[in-house]
Order: C-alpha cells, then structure tokens, then sequence
C-alpha cells in the first residue's frame, strides 16, 4: 500500500491488489481466483497479445500460483505495461509486486541466458541472486518513491552461462516505478542494453594504442619490412616521414618522403582523405575504410583513374600520450575489386539469360497449347465423319459398304 500525503493509509483497488497478494508463491495447481473488486476480467489474450514467445508462455502460465495471481484480478495499468513491454523491441521487463515477481519480452531472453525460460514469475532474489546484493537496493529505492536508477556501461557478473558458469558483462539500464493514477507503486520497469561487444571493442582498441606507443622505437623497423603499403606521417600536415617499398609501388612510382599528403597526391583534392587525415589527428581516433575509392594517378602515367584501398589510419603518440602522427595502411584491392564486379556483373547477365530462356520456354508452351486447343476446335466443328455406299448395279447385289472414309 503506499501512504498519502497526510500520512492516511490509501485504498486504491491497486494497493488492496498488493497488500492481498501473498510474499511467496503458493503451492503450484492451487486454483485461479476470481477478479479482484472493481476489476473488469480480461483474457489471457488481451492481457498477452501477439505471437512472441514470451507472450505464448506468459498465456500459458499459471499465474493464480504466483504472488500476483490471476492476471484478470491484475491493476489496469500493469496490465496495460505488460501488453506496452511485450511490443517492445528493446530488452525489458518489469518487476511485480513486494517481491518482484519477474515478467519479460523476447529480447530480454538473451540477457537471462540459460535462466530463461525459469526465470518467468521468479522473484528477484531467485534470478539474479549473484547480483541481488548490488541490485536489491536499487529496485527498493525505485519502488519506494525515490528517484529512477540510471547506469551507464555497468559492469554485472552473471551467472548466466551452461551450468550456471559465470561471465563478465556490461550494461546501460533504467529502473523506474510504475504506478497506478494514485501513485501506487506496481512494479519497476526495466530497460536495459547489453554493451559488452562495443565495452570489449575499446578495450580492444586502446590496448592497440598503448601497443604501438611502447614499440615506437620497433615502428620503422616494421615499417620497412612490411609486405604491405605502409608509411608514417608526422605532424598536423601529415608529413611523409617514412615509406616503404610496397607504399611506393602504390604511389605510382613518386617519392613522396618528406612532403605532405596535400603536395603528395593534390589529385586527390575533395575526395574526403585529407579530411579524414586531420580528424584522425585531432581525435586520436582510429578510422579504418575497407575497399574505399580513390581516384588518382595510380600507375604514375599522368592519367587517373578509380583504384580500391582498405584503409587504416592509427594515431601514433609519443611518450605523453599526445598524438605526434599516424600510421597509414593502405592496402591496395583494385584488382580484387573489379574481379568481384566483373563477376557480379557475369551473373547478373547469366541470371537475365536464364530469365529469358524460362519466359521463351513458357511463350513457346502457351503457343503449343493454343494451337492444340485450335486443332480440336476445328475437329469439333466438322462433327463426325459420315460413311458412304458404293452405288448398285444391275448384277450387284445390295451387299453393306466394306468401309466408311474416314
């Protein structure tokens, strides 16, 4: 039940529906119980629509064996929320009651892991009991008036794996009360998004960083030796420092040490590269463009022409962490790229080929069958063969015809 502002105790059909429920399932089988007073009975349809699984188990369910019990005796507005959470295609669930009783949508499955489907009308304590310590007084200071729960890429161990193993993961999630128009407290409504891949990314990436700030004295070195297009620019005007062999080729032949990126290649000028130069400096940010176009002077002819990089642009720092250049990988892909095309392009003509042969077959096999339906038309209309006699004479007798024409 929840208090009014002089302190008197309320009497919503809402708190009356809280206060009656029990803190602790009954025995399960126990019988569904009639609506609560003033409720209007809803079908287990109206209350669970849609095809999702969570929705058929949830119709499934026996509820008059959890602490809400029947969902026809269940307030308007829960009611309401469950139908609202069950459209949603973001991870959400609410959680019912004293002892919050756990409703979810489908994409909520994937964050309980093996718990579903057993998670469904469990209390808090019983799903998440790893994370119930940290947790608990979060959901009790929601469903107790206080103000909503904000996390932002918090770090949860969850039990959650085969066997009951545990993993680290990360989420940013919301808690806030749901309400009748009393300001009853329902359930806590939870919206959460798994962050783990993208958590995991930057660590990934700044590990790379660190990498390459500790093996500066190695970079030239590597440089040098790669087998691919590599060179290091240094400074905001992305001064050619070192190139290697590979770079050169790809550069049409030019020695482009010691010059910028700007006086290396001004053919290139409103492509977009520079830019991308001066935002990977000024960010730190690595910028990585898997078969992007450039068009230049590839082959050191004078002419150009479309050529296919993969791209990767990494911020080099010195030993204060400040960005001094960035390492540029430019990996050639031109011919891999037209061959894909060239090929695409192959099938997309074999594909209109075959298009076109399935229609002349089908063309021809309609015209075959209308000229058979003309042939037995013209069949028809000269109706049935008629059978003549030989005429008599005076020494024949009258003998049967021996044959019809046909």
């Amino acid at each position: 039940m929840s208090s009014t502002g002089d302190g008197t105790t309320g009497t919503t059909a809402a708190a009356r529906w809280i206060a009656t429920r029990p803190e602790t399932r009954p025995e399960a089988g126990a019988a569904e119980g009639a609506p609560s007073p003033g409720h209007v009975q809803s079908p287990l349809a109206t209350v669970f629509p849609g095809e999702s699984e969570m929705a058929a188990r949830s119709r499934a369910f026996h509820w008059a064996a959890t602490p809400l019990g029947p969902p026809d005796g269940w307030p308007a507005a829960l009611r309401s929320a469950v139908r609202q959470m069950l459209a949603t295609p973001v991870a959400t669930s609410l959680w019912c009651g004293p002892s919050y009783t756990l409703l979810y949508n489908d994409a909520y499955r994937r964050i309980l892991g093996m718990k579903h489907p057993d998670a469904l009308a469990r209390s808090g304590a019983a799903v998440w009991d790893e994370l119930w310590p940290a947790l608990e007084p979060q959901f009790a200071q929601v469903r107790a008036g206080g103000p909503p729960v904000y996390e932002d890429e918090s770090l949860l161990h969850m039990e959650r794996l085969a066997g009951g193993a545990g993993e680290d993961a990360w989420f940013t999630y919301a808690l806030s009360a749901l309400t009748d128009d009393d300001g009853t407290g329902l359930a806590v409504h939870n919206v959460a998004v798994e962050t783990t891949a993208r958590v995991l990314a930057e660590r990934r990436q700044r590990a790379l960083l660190a990498e390459l700030a500790a093996e500066r004295a190695r970079l030239r070195g590597v440089i040098l030796q790669a087998p691919v297009p590599m060179a290091l620019h240094e400074g905001p005007e992305h001064r050619y420092a070192l190139v290697n062999a590979a770079f050169r080729r790809v550069s049409g032949g030019r020695d482009v040490t010691g010059l910028t990126i700007r006086e290396a290649f001004p053919e290139i000028a409103g492509q977009g590269v520079w830019e991308l130069f001066d935002r990977v400096y000024a960010t730190g940010d690595p910028w990585v463009g898997p078969e992007t176009r450039v068009h230049y002077d590839r082959l050191g002819t004078g002419t150009a022409e479309d050529a296919w990089f993969d791209l990767r642009y990494e911020a080099v720092r010195d030993e204060h962490g400040r960005v001094a250049g960035i390492l540029n990988l430019s990996v050639d892909v031109t011919d891999h790229v037209r061959a894909r095309r060239e090929i695409e392009r192959l099938l997309a003509e074999s594909e209109r080929a075959r298009g076109a042969a399935e229609a002349a077959a089908r063309a021809l096999a309609e015209r075959t069958a209308e000229a058979e339906d003309a042939r037995r038309t013209a069949r028809s209309a000269r109706g049935p063969p008629t059978s003549w006699r030989r005429p008599r004479t005076a020494t024949s007798r009258s003998t049967p015809s021996s044959g019809s024409w046909p």
